[in-house]
C-alpha cells in the first residue's frame, strides 16, 4: 500500500506543470516587457489575466517562445521541452510509460539503451553494451 501512495505521489508531482516565470506577472498598460523574474504584458487597465481573455493562451505561447527556443507551448497553455518532458515526448501529448524516459525527444529505455545508458545522453563506449542502466562488455 505505501508503494501505491509513493507511485501516486510521483506521478502527481511530475505531471504537475513546473511555472516557468520566478516572480510576480504583472499587467500594465502599454508595456511589453520580458525577463526572468517580471513578465509584463499589454492590457487594458483592470483587464482579466491573459488566460482569461480571448486568445489569453496566445499570449502565454507568445511569452514561452520568447523565454527559450526549447520550450513547446502544448495543451492547457502549458510550455514544455518536448526533448525531455515524459509526458509531451517529441510532440505535444506523446507519453512516455514508465520503462522509459524522454530523451532527445524519443522514448527510450534507459536500462538497456546504449545511447542513453542509466541516463539521457550517457552513451557506452564502442564494444560495451548497456545492460541493467550499466555499460559493459558483452
Amino acid at each position: 500500500m505505501a508503494f501505491i501512495n509513493v507511485l501516486i505521489i510521483i506521478l502527481t508531482l511530475s505531471s504537475t506543470p513546473i511555472s516557468i516565470l520566478s516572480g510576480p506577472v504583472t499587467y500594465n498598460t502599454n508595456s511589453t516587457t520580458n525577463s526572468s523574474t517580471n513578465v509584463a504584458v499589454s492590457a487594458r487597465k483592470g483587464a482579466d489575466p491573459p488566460s482569461k481573455q480571448p486568445g489569453g493562451d496566445n499570449m502565454i505561447c507568445e511569452t514561452c517562445r520568447a523565454l527559450s527556443e526549447k520550450l513547446t507551448c502544448c495543451f492547457n497553455a502549458s510550455c514544455v521541452d518536448l526533448s525531455s518532458n515524459r509526458f509531451n515526448c517529441g510532440s505535444c501529448g506523446i507519453v512516455c510509460d514508465l520503462r522509459t524516459r524522454c530523451c532527445g525527444g524519443l522514448c527510450v529505455d534507459i536500462t538497456k539503451d546504449n545511447g542513453n545508458c542509466g541516463n539521457c545522453g550517457n552513451a557506452c563506449a564502442p564494444g560495451q553494451d548497456c545492460s541493467f542502466g550499466l555499460c559493459g562488455y558483452a
